[in-house]
């Protein structure tokens, strides 16, 4: 079960990959959802990866991947 604020940013980045064929960064998650911190971002990703929601690689900034829907 995801909260609210987790939702989200899992339903904003499932729309900018639809529509842009990548995945957003961190800064423009922070920026599309309006956020002051991306440290905020980091931890919602970092939820979302842990229930297996999203898979991520630190190797790129735009390697969010989309495993299933909330």
């Amino acid at each position: 079960m995801l909260s609210a604020k987790q939702q989200k940013v899992l339903d904003f980045s499932q729309a900018y990959i639809q529509q842009h064929s990548f995945a957003p960064t961190v800064r423009e998650i922070q920026k599309g959802l309006g956020y002051q911190s991306s440290s905020t971002i980091h931890g919602f990703l970092g939820i979302l990866e842990e229930k297996g929601y999203i898979e991520k690689r630190q190797s790129s900034p735009r390697t969010l991947k989309i495993l299933k829907s909330g």
